[in-house]
C-alpha cells in the first residue's frame, strides 16, 4: 500500500470520528439558540372600595414591578377614579423600596399615599419614609400571630413609631391591629382591619380597613372602608 493511500485512509478515519469527539467534548452546535429567561416580575390588583359612611366609592388599579422576581426591591403605582358625578376625577399614588415578607427581615420604603392629580408630579415632600422589622418569634408563630415594628417619618412632618399585631386563625383570614405612637409627644392612637387575603394571582379577597386614628377607648367603625380585590400577574 502506497504512502499516499495510507494518508488518505487515516485522514478519512479522522473525519468520520470528528462528530463523535465533538459530542464527547460537548462541542456540538445547538440546533436552536438558547433563550435567556427574564428575571423581572409584574403584577398588581384591582380594587373596588366604598366607605362605611357612604361617601365617594371608587375603583383603583395598581401595578408592582420588580427588576428581579427572586428579590424584594419594587416600584409600585396606583391609579384610581371615583364614580360620583361630582367626583375628583383621576388620581394616583406611588411607592418604592425593599420589602421581604419573611419573618426576621427588614423593610425600607418610600410611599406617597396622597391622591395626586395629573400635573402634581411625585410630590416628594408629601411622601413618607419608613423602616420596619418583621419579628420572628416562636411564641407568636405557635399562636398564629405576626408582628412588625415600624419607624415612619414624613418628609415634611413628625416621626412616629408603630407596632402591628396580626392574627390568622385560618389560612388567608386575618385580624390586624396597629398601634401608633407619635414621637413628638402626641396621643397614642390605633386602627384596625380584618378580612380575607389570598396572595396568589387570579384570586379574590375582601377586607374592612379603619383609617381613622382612634383613641384606645374608641372603635369608630364608620371611619372605614370595605374593599373587594382581585389580584393579577403579567409575569
Amino acid at each position: 500500500m502506497s504512502l499516499r493511500l495510507n494518508i488518505i485512509l487515516v485522514f478519512s478515519f479522522l473525519l468520520l470520528q470528528a462528530p463523535l469527539h465533538a459530542e464527547t467534548l460537548n462541542l456540538k452546535t445547538p440546533s436552536k439558540p438558547l433563550k435567556v429567561k427574564k428575571k423581572y416580575s409584574l403584577g398588581g390588583q384591582l380594587t373596588l372600595k366604598d366607605s362605611v359612611e357612604g361617601g365617594k366609592p371608587y375603583f383603583s388599579a395598581s401595578a408592582t414591578w420588580k427588576p428581579d422576581s427572586k428579590n424584594y426591591w419594587y416600584v409600585k403605582g396606583t391609579a384610581r377614579h371615583n364614580f360620583e358625578k361630582d367626583n375628583e376625577g383621576f388620581r394616583y399614588s406611588w411607592g418604592l423600596g425593599y420589602d421581604d415578607w419573611h419573618k426576621g427581615t427588614w423593610t425600607v420604603q418610600l410611599n406617597n399615599y396622597e391622591t395626586l392629580k395629573i400635573g402634581d408630579g411625585l410630590k416628594i415632600k408629601k411622601a413618607i419614609a419608613s423602616i420596619g422589622y418583621k419579628i420572628d418569634s416562636k411564641f407568636l408563630n405557635e399562636k398564629k400571630l405576626s408582628s412588625t415594628i415600624t419607624f415612619s417619618k414624613p418628609i415634611e412632618g413628625d416621626p412616629s413609631l408603630s407596632a402591628s399585631l396580626q392574627w390568622a386563625p385560618k389560612k388567608y383570614w386575618f385580624i390586624k391591629g396597629i398601634l401608633v405612637a407619635p414621637l413628638d409627644g402626641g396621643d397614642i392612637g390605633y386602627n384596625y382591619l380584618f378580612g380575607y387575603d389570598d396572595w396568589h394571582p387570579k384570586s379574590w379577597g375582601f377586607e374592612y380597613s379603619n383609617y381613622g386614628s382612634n383613641q384606645l377607648d374608641q372603635t369608630n367603625f364608620s371611619k372605614g372602608r370595605f374593599a373587594l380585590t382581585y389580584k393579577w400577574k403579567f409575569k
